[in-house]
């Protein structure tokens, strides 16, 4: 219930932030993808893939919304704690 809770809270950040958020079929055998932050036509989205657990969803959609200045944005702390650690996970690469 709790990841549940935690994806349709990121999904309405999402909604809130005007970056849509798709869920689609995206792996296959040569790209077993699974989803993140790109850009469609100059436009910001968040696509991941349908099959994964809620847990893998909420976490890829925190990952993607980690990338976003939410310091000015009112935030529920288990919602900021998810995209906290969503950071904290990404790697690091010199002059970043």
């Amino acid at each position: 219930m709790q990841d549940e809770w935690l994806l349709t809270a990121l999904e309405n950040l999402a909604e809130q932030l005007r970056i849509p958020v798709a869920y689609a079929s995206l792996a296959t055998e040569e790209l077993p993808g699974r989803g993140g932050l790109c850009v469609i036509h100059g436009e910001r989205r968040i696509i991941i893939e349908r099959t994964l657990t809620t847990r893998e969803k909420a976490r890829l959609l925190a990952t993607g919304l980690a990338q976003f200045d939410l310091e000015d944005v009112f935030l529920l702390p288990a919602v900021r704690e998810a995209i906290e650690r969503a950071k904290a996970a990404q790697p690091q690469f010199p002059g970043t």
